[in-house]
């Protein structure tokens, strides 16, 4: 079985970053820059699991934008105080 995909969009602890490498397929953002809503929507196709953080804007039009054939993420596990950004 595979395992899960799991995307950080921005850098986590490295002990996080580390465990989450060796229980998940893993994608960090190495440049720790905000991502751009096409970056975003990348993940989103990609990714069974995406790890937003404040800095990431996730609106409707994000996922509208994604035709649902592409629209792989089932959860969005957000990083940090607040969900207003999604």
């Amino acid at each position: 079985m595979s395992r899960l995909r799991v995307a950080l969009t921005r850098r986590w602890p490295a002990a996080v970053e580390t465990e989450l490498a060796a229980r998940f397929e893993l994608r960090t953002n190495p440049t720790d820059e905000p991502l751009t809503a096409v970056e975003l929507a990348a993940l989103l196709a990609w990714a069974d699991v995406l790890c937003p953080t404040v800095t990431d804007r996730l609106d409707a039009a994000l996922f509208e934008a994604l035709p649902a054939a592409q629209q792989t993420t089932r959860l969005l596990a957000n990083f940090g105080v607040g969900f207003n950004h999604i």
